[in-house]
């Protein structure tokens, strides 16, 4: 439809353009038709013989020539208007014819999609009422067979398709519930990954505070009352993390060629014969607290930002002799440091 109603306004207008063109040129035509006549009516007077025997001089015999000059030049502009004019009403006439005809045949594409979309009703109208009919026909046959009346019949294959679709609204509802639950679980565990995540990287920016130089160790506090002493896993924890020295620092890794400082920890009492988490916050909540005077092969030991659990950023193995084994940071290999290179904020026992 648009596209016949854009073609009937270019028709719209090309006729109007035609119709300036040839209004044009008729004025060129009367003018030249005009310029005629008076260039026949004069003629007599301006012949160049007939001024040389009666007229009484050479300036005359000019004038009259420079007035047939005039004329002519007159003529060949009217001429040359009269010209372009009837070329351009010619151009007026052909764009207006095309314009029709294009008009014409967008009219025919119209009128045949109106036709094809009135079959496709009528067709559609003619389906559903023979669907109808087949439904009508077999409800009666139902009826029938089961010695019912109609009308009952139609009631209970009513009632049979409305519990089709409550069947199947309710199972699509039931999907839908179980499709957002597992992406609420999957959301949660996600988060919690996320979390884990950000606190081991802060553990790991943390460590970049370990010293260069020794630092001095601090004044001895008062004991508290000792734990137990790690037990025979202790010796077996020490074992394995000394088999890995020399291997690269890793973040988030726990071997078998590769480390983080809680993942050293973590598969080293694995060996020992105790679980603990691959995280050094969760590792010192899952020992026992004990003051650094206390330690002993096989303790864990700490470092904190604020003196707290909370702050805690590294992990390592006490080995004894004022020794322990850890995997200090990126760039470096598990390796073995003294208690006065780097001291440790706190310790607990597995």
């Amino acid at each position: 439809m648009w596209h016949l109603e854009t073609a009937q306004a270019a028709a719209t207008k090309a006729e109007a353009e035609s119709a300036k063109a040839e209004q044009k040129l008729s004025g060129h035509k009367v003018a030249y038709t005009d310029l005629i006549a008076n260039t026949y009516e004069e003629q007599p007077q301006l012949h160049a013989l007939s001024a040389l025997t009666t007229q009484a001089g050479v300036q005359d015999v000019i004038d009259a020539a420079s007035t047939t000059y005039q004329l002519s030049t007159a003529m060949d502009d009217i001429q040359v208007g009269y010209k372009k004019a009837a070329a351009a009403a010619d151009k007026a006439s052909d764009r207006a014819e095309a314009a029709r005809a294009e008009a014409a045949a967008r009219a025919t594409e119209a009128k045949a999609a109106h036709d094809r979309a009135q079959s496709a009703a009528d067709y559609a109208a003619a389906e559903a009422s023979r669907v109808d009919q087949q439904r009508t026909r077999m409800v009666a046959e139902l009826a029938q067979l089961q010695n019912i009346s109609v009308d009952l019949a139609s009631r209970r294959q009513a009632a049979i398709e409305e519990a089709r679709r409550e069947a199947a609204a309710a199972a699509a509802a039931k999907a839908a519930q179980a499709a957002q639950a597992a992406a609420d679980k999957a959301a949660a565990a996600a988060a919690a990954e996320a979390a884990k995540k950000a606190a081991q990287q802060a553990e790991q920016a943390d460590q970049n505070d370990e010293p260069s130089a020794p630092a001095p160790e601090p004044a001895p506090s008062q004991p508290d009352p000792t734990p137990p002493a790690p037990g025979g896993g202790a010796q077996a924890a020490i074992a394995y993390a000394k088999a890995q020295l020399g291997e690269p620092y890793l973040w988030a890794a726990d071997g078998p060629d590769s480390w983080d400082c809680s993942g050293l920890t973590m598969k080293a009492w694995g060996a020992g014969g105790k679980y603990l988490p691959h995280y050094s916050v969760a590792q010192y909540d899952q020992s026992t607290p004990i003051s650094l005077s206390q330690i002993a092969p096989g303790d864990l030991l700490f470092w904190s930002s604020n003196g707290r659990a909370s702050g805690i950023h590294h992990v390592a193995l006490y080995m004894g002799g004022g020794q322990y084994i850890h995997a200090p940071r990126a760039g470096k290999n598990v390796e073995i440091k003294s208690l006065s290179y780097w001291y440790p904020t706190m310790a607990a026992r597995p």
